[in-house]
Parts: C-alpha cells; sequence; structure tokens
C-alpha cells in the first residue's frame, strides 16, 4: 500500500539504482531525515526528472 504525504523537503543526496530509478536521500520539515525511491526518474521522457536535483527545495 502507497501513502502520499506532502511536506517541504531538501535533496541532500542521490543514488543510481538499477537502469531507471533513483534514492534519495531527502530531509523532510515533518518527518526528519528519510530514503526515498524515485521510480522511472532517469528516463528522457519523466516529468518527475527536472525537480530532482541536489539541494533542491521541493515539496
Amino acid at each position: 500500500m502507497t501513502v502520499h504525504y506532502r511536506t517541504q523537503s531538501f535533496i541532500l543526496e542521490k543514488t543510481d539504482l538499477r537502469e531507471a530509478d533513483q534514492v534519495f536521500t531527502i530531509y523532510a520539515k515533518d518527518f526528519g531525515k528519510l530514503k526515498i525511491l524515485g521510480k522511472a526518474i532517469r528516463k528522457i521522457k519523466s516529468k518527475l526528472r527536472p525537480g530532482a536535483e541536489l539541494f533542491y527545495l521541493s515539496e
């Protein structure tokens, strides 16, 4: 089961995983330090790709 939360977060680190995925270490305002998985984020047509760079403040 997937749960979605909306909070401000800061991307601290990203690591490539498999062919098109990335694992992010983020610091979220409400949850502290987390590791999250970005599925298919490295694909050229990914809509999430521009907002997933290091040191971005995201929501």
